[in-house]
């Protein structure tokens, strides 16, 4: 048993690649059809509108990506309530 009082005990929780991955897909597909609605909106042109769409759905992905996996190992605002369960 460990001598350290349960309310004293820091607890970590990270996320899987994985989970990282889906959530990035995810929010990528969401964010993807937003831009080409708006970029279409102002350009009026289809090819334009696609080509920038892809592009910015590729770099926006990778730098979404990095930018969660960074967090991760960021423990500020990262609580554990144990009173909590999943069902």
């Amino acid at each position: 048993m460990c001598d350290i009082p349960y309310n004293e005990v820091i607890m970590t929780f990270r996320e899987t690649h994985s989970r990282t991955l889906f959530k990035t897909i995810s929010w990528r597909i969401i964010a993807t059809i937003i831009s080409f609605f708006v970029i279409w909106a102002l350009t009026e042109d289809i090819e334009t509108t696609s080509q920038i769409a892809i592009i910015t759905a590729i770099i926006s992905t990778l730098l979404y990506y990095a930018h969660e996996r960074t967090w991760n190992h960021i423990h500020w605002g990262k609580h554990h309530n144990p009173r909590h369960r999943h069902k």
